[in-house]
């Protein structure tokens, strides 16, 4: 779930999903450069732009979706913020894989640390 907090539209990189990607299963990851974002489609192309759907917000619109539904936002390259809640929900019938996670997580906030970003 994604709460704006400001309105978001193009200009301000609004979120873009796929419509009915969640249908075709899980799609290949690895990891990103965005902060926040850590983890990118690796097949991501110009089928994928061409079914793409541009959804504005305005304060206290709420955008949610299914776990498996590619999403994006562009960069905001504007002077305008674009600010927002997120929130996950995980059903109890989710298999919890602690051990992958865990290792996850230190690869994550090493990389980081790495950088700087934290």
């Amino acid at each position: 779930m994604w709460l704006a907090l400001d309105p978001t539209d193009e200009q301000n990189g609004c979120v873009r999903y796929i419509a009915g990607s969640h249908r075709r299963g899980l799609r290949p990851h690895a990891r990103t450069k965005t902060l926040g974002f850590s983890q990118g489609v690796v097949d991501f192309g110009p089928d994928d732009e061409a079914k793409e759907v541009s959804i504005c917000a305005q304060p206290g619109d709420i955008l949610v979706h299914h776990g498996l539904t590619i999403h994006r936002a562009d960069a905001n390259p504007s002077n305008r913020p674009r600010r927002a809640i997120s929130s996950i929900y995980f059903s109890t019938h989710v298999k919890y894989d602690r051990e992958s996670t865990d290792q996850y997580r230190r690869h994550l906030a090493n990389r980081l640390q790495r950088e700087g970003k934290i």
